[in-house]
């Protein structure tokens, strides 16, 4: 990854406005910044095209999973909600093959934040259903308050306060209480509840 990942987009977009090949550019490409999705567009379709095409090719997967979110939340920007969902159900899934609870938890981390600004509930609840049962399963080896919090925290901020005091019931550690506590109470001044 010698070059900017911005500077390599718009040579495989100019390659591809001339139908030619640029893939052979992302084949080796271990991680790709994505930051700047969200700052360039708006995109064409042949854009949207490209950055799906070297995001699926990122090997790092967790990178791959935030590039991916990154563009659906640009198409719903753009007005193109059908082919945000299809990103978003995509994306659900390939998480769901990773191997490494670790890396789902992270992955499903990453989406919620990017879904949040879609408004993809449907999706949404299938991460949070899918994040919940990974951390209630015993063969997790993860710190199951942590990511109460961190999925609590995901609740909060999306307003949905009533199931964020629900999980609070589950966590057990201590510094972990009082977080979610003051996550929930300031969440819910701001929505006045």
């Amino acid at each position: 990854d010698f070059f900017p990942s911005y500077l390599v987009f718009q040579m495989a977009c100019r390659l591809a406005e001339h139908e030619l090949d640029y893939q052979p550019i992302y084949q080796r490409t271990d991680e790709w910044e994505s930051d700047w999705i969200s700052e360039q567009g708006p995109y064409t379709q042949i854009q949207f095209d490209v950055l799906l095409t070297c995001a699926r090719g990122v090997i790092n997967e967790i990178g791959k999973i935030r590039s991916m979110s990154f563009i659906s939340t640009e198409l719903t920007q753009q007005g193109k909600l059908k082919e945000a969902n299809s990103v978003n159900l995509t994306c659900l899934e390939y998480v769901r093959s990773f191997h490494d609870d670790y890396d789902k938890l992270h992955a499903f981390q990453s989406m919620l934040k990017e879904l949040h600004k879609q408004d993809e509930d449907k999706v949404i609840e299938r991460v949070f259903s899918d994040m919940l049962t990974i951390i209630r399963n015993p063969r997790s080896k993860q710190d199951k308050s942590g990511w109460l919090l961190q999925i609590l925290i995901q609740l909060a901020q999306g307003g949905r306060i009533d199931e964020a005091l629900e999980l609070c019931q589950e966590i057990t550690g201590e510094y972990e209480k009082v977080v979610s506590a003051v996550h929930i109470a300031k969440w819910m001044l701001r929505t006045d509840q």
